[in-house]
């Protein structure tokens, strides 16, 4: 199975890289059918308040590619599993980041 590694940015609460077990790409067409995202007519995901039980799919269903997690927080807080991601108050906007990057694969050239 290949790995990648998800990095947080400047714009995150915390710092530090999730290594994930890329799907493979049927794997990753059943997880985008599972969460019935909608989609524009250009095909790209719309978000929106009306989208949170896709979401909500979305990460329960891309747990399972999570092979470790290594972010601190601003204030020293070690993050070391997800069971700690999915229970620290400020990683609510990273879950969603890391369950589409798993959905969508890294950009070519980017892995």
């Amino acid at each position: 199975m290949k790995k990648t590694t998800w990095k947080t940015n400047e714009s995150h609460s915390m710092q530090g890289e999730i290594v994930v077990n890329l799907p493979k790409y049927t794997e990753r067409l059943r997880l985008i059918k599972s969460c019935n995202f909608k989609t524009n007519d250009g095909g790209e995901i719309v978000t929106g308040f009306d989208q949170v039980d896709s979401l909500i799919t979305a990460i329960e269903e891309t747990q399972k590619f999570i092979e470790s997690v290594s972010l601190v927080t601003k204030d020293g807080q070690k993050i070391d599993s997800y069971e700690e991601l999915e229970h620290t108050h400020g990683c609510d906007s990273i879950l969603p980041e890391v369950a589409f990057f798993i959905i969508n694969g890294p950009q070519l050239g980017n892995n």
